[in-house]
Protein backbone atom coordinates (compact mmCIF):
# COMPACT_ATOMS: atom_id res chain seq x y z
CA UNK A 1 0.00 0.00 0.00
CA UNK A 2 0.66 3.82 -0.34
CA UNK A 3 2.02 5.42 2.63
CA UNK A 4 3.71 8.53 1.39
CA UNK A 5 0.57 10.09 -0.67
CA UNK A 6 -1.83 8.80 -3.42
CA UNK A 7 -0.56 7.82 -7.02
CA UNK A 8 -2.41 10.00 -9.97
CA UNK A 9 -3.03 8.91 -13.28
CA UNK A 10 -2.94 10.86 -16.59
CA UNK A 11 -5.40 13.35 -17.72
CA UNK A 12 -7.80 12.68 -20.39
CA UNK A 13 -7.22 13.51 -23.84
CA UNK A 14 -7.56 17.74 -23.84
CA UNK A 15 -6.76 17.98 -20.46
CA UNK A 16 -3.39 19.30 -18.64
CA UNK A 17 -3.06 18.15 -14.76
CA UNK A 18 -0.62 20.32 -12.71
CA UNK A 19 0.90 19.50 -9.39
CA UNK A 20 2.03 23.19 -8.25
CA UNK A 21 3.18 24.76 -4.89
CA UNK A 22 1.32 27.76 -3.18
CA UNK A 23 3.47 29.84 -4.94
CA UNK A 24 2.06 28.17 -8.41
CA UNK A 25 5.34 26.76 -9.38
CA UNK A 26 5.38 23.37 -10.91
CA UNK A 27 6.31 20.94 -8.26
CA UNK A 28 8.83 17.66 -9.51
CA UNK A 29 7.65 14.17 -9.17
CA UNK A 30 6.94 12.40 -6.28
CA UNK A 31 6.59 16.32 -4.46
CA UNK A 32 3.82 16.91 -2.36
CA UNK A 33 1.59 19.36 -3.94
CA UNK A 34 -2.19 20.49 -4.95
CA UNK A 35 -3.80 18.97 -8.24
CA UNK A 36 -5.18 21.73 -10.83
CA UNK A 37 -6.54 21.00 -13.74
CA UNK A 38 -6.79 22.84 -17.45
CA UNK A 39 -7.44 22.29 -20.89
CA UNK A 40 -10.48 22.56 -23.29
CA UNK A 41 -12.70 20.79 -20.58
CA UNK A 42 -11.95 22.92 -17.92
CA UNK A 43 -15.01 25.54 -17.20
CA UNK A 44 -14.77 29.33 -16.48
CA UNK A 45 -16.32 29.32 -13.38
CA UNK A 46 -19.50 28.53 -11.19
CA UNK A 47 -22.56 29.86 -12.37
CA UNK A 48 -24.36 32.97 -9.89
CA UNK A 49 -20.97 31.94 -6.90
CA UNK A 50 -18.18 34.99 -7.89
CA UNK A 51 -16.30 34.50 -4.50
CA UNK A 52 -16.34 30.80 -5.24
CA UNK A 53 -14.87 31.30 -8.92
CA UNK A 54 -12.33 33.73 -8.21
CA UNK A 55 -10.81 30.99 -5.47
CA UNK A 56 -11.18 28.13 -7.70
CA UNK A 57 -10.82 28.76 -11.58
CA UNK A 58 -7.28 30.87 -11.69
CA UNK A 59 -5.70 32.22 -14.99
CA UNK A 60 -3.58 29.40 -16.19
CA UNK A 61 0.37 30.18 -16.41
CA UNK A 62 1.12 27.68 -18.42
CA UNK A 63 -1.01 27.41 -21.09
CA UNK A 64 -2.14 29.59 -24.29
CA UNK A 65 -3.48 33.37 -23.33
CA UNK A 66 -6.75 33.91 -21.84
CA UNK A 67 -6.52 30.27 -20.73
CA UNK A 68 -7.83 28.94 -16.91
CA UNK A 69 -7.11 26.50 -14.77
CA UNK A 70 -9.17 24.63 -12.14
CA UNK A 71 -7.42 24.25 -8.55
CA UNK A 72 -9.19 21.07 -7.12
CA UNK A 73 -8.10 20.90 -3.50
CA UNK A 74 -6.88 18.06 -3.81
Amino acid sequence: PYTTGVPIGRPLPGLRAYILSPGLTPLPAGTVGELYLAGTGVGRGYHHQPATTVTRFLPDPYGPPGARMYRTGD
